[in-house]
């Protein structure tokens, strides 16, 4: 490629267990496809794959949490899942070499790895989930568990053919026309987007650039707007540029009104301006008006929930909640909510969750304007 990059190593102070795994499986299917033909050659990568897996997990650590978010998106870097691709290394090399301890390092972390993720203080961070077609279909105990999704990483494609590139291997593409969302279904297939699934993702780009507080604009570029790769100066650390772009560029999957800025921008990756990050930014400003609305003010009467809603530290008591009472915790962390303090004497809710003496309904009446006049208008 002649687009100018900058290399980042993975080491024991800077791990990355997902792209380290992601090269050990490579390996091991690299020795796979020779196995037949040069045994000698597939188990040169078969070591290899064992060296980098025990780096892998000997080192354990998202790649973000060393270099930094900036380097690449969110999506792709987030190391939430490195524990699944720990597993998803081990099971090639249980293919590869039928040795029962990889397979028994599968089982240990498919059986103990937690549902979610926790901060160290104990508030939770955030609910594993995958996003699967719902199986109206499928029969408990015959294919109720099965999933199937015929599919190629893009990395693993690229190490594939560099590999070829540099062994001088001949390189051959097969389309398979009933492959994944080509192929004839005989049952309706019925899928549904978790609520509340790209909002999230926006807020954390927000929130990652600092920008969850900003003012808002009407449209993504100005009508008459014109960019070039000359305008500005050259950013001297491109990689944030780089890294809110690619934010765009997943987004675009829903969001077709930003596919042409995001693909305007994307033309300056090489060489941003200041001019250009600009852009991006005024891109991002109209990503929060339209995704990112204002916090749902909520009026409480209570210090001490408001207290506790706000407190990600969990105390004697109240580590004993029901779970269904610390969703408000989690809808006030997420800025899907913001609870203010009022007093007693003027909560409108009293009047739908409690018995009140009359001087005190008649006075809640008149703030929902239900006075006597306008209850005889009606009749």
């Amino acid at each position: 490629m002649d687009t100018p990059r900058t290399a980042y190593e993975v080491n024991t102070t800077s791990p990355g267990s997902k792209v380290a795994t992601k090269i050990a499986a490579t390996l091991v299917a690299a020795s796979i496809a020779f196995n037949a033909s040069n045994s000698q050659y597939s188990q040169t990568f078969v070591m290899r794959a064992k060296s980098v897996f025990d780096f892998a997990d000997k080192n354990r650590g998202s790649y973000n949490d060393a270099i930094g978010r900036v380097v690449c998106p969110y999506y792709y870097c987030d190391g939430s899942g490195y524990m699944d691709k720990l597993s998803w290394g081990a099971a090639w090399l249980y293919k590869a070499t039928n040795n029962e301890s990889y397979w028994n390092y599968v089982q240990y972390i498919i059986n103990n790895s937690p549902k979610t993720k926790f901060n160290s203080d104990g508030s939770t961070f955030k609910h594993k989930a995958r996003l699967v077609v719902k199986g109206f279909a499928q029969v408990v105990g015959v294919d109720y568990g099965d999933t199937f999704a015929p599919i190629a990483r893009h990395d693993t494609i690229r190490l594939l053919l560099a590999l070829a590139g540099q062994m001088e291997w001949k390189v051959y593409h097969l389309d398979v026309k009933s492959a994944f969302l080509n192929g004839i279904l005989l049952e309706d297939i019925y899928v549904q987007q978790p609520e509340g699934f790209e909002r999230k993702y926006v807020v954390d780009i927000l929130k990652e650039f600092k920008l969850e507080s900003c003012k808002e604009v009407a449209t993504p570029l100005a009508q008459n707007e014109k960019i070039s790769k000359n305008d500005g100066e050259k950013l001297e650390e491109p990689y944030a540029y780089r890294s809110l772009i690619g934010s765009l560029l997943y987004l675009i999957a829903t969001r077709p009104d930003l596919m042409f800025p995001a693909g305007l921008l994307s033309r300056f990756m090489s060489s941003p301006s200041n001019v250009h990050m600009g852009v991006a930014t005024s891109v991002l400003k109209y990503v929060r008006g339209q995704e990112q609305s204002s916090p749902t003010k909520l009026y409480c009467d209570n210090k001490s929930a408001i207290a506790i809603a706000q407190n990600p530290v969990q105390y004697g008591k109240t580590k004993h909640m029901n779970v269904k009472f610390h969703y408000i915790k989690e809808a006030e962390k997420n800025s899907l909510v913001k609870l203010h303090y009022c007093s007693t004497d003027v909560q409108l809710a009293d009047i739908m969750t409690k018995a009140l003496p009359k001087s005190r309904l008649e006075f809640l009446r008149l703030k929902f304007s239900m006075s006597k006049e306008n209850l005889k208008e009606e009749c």
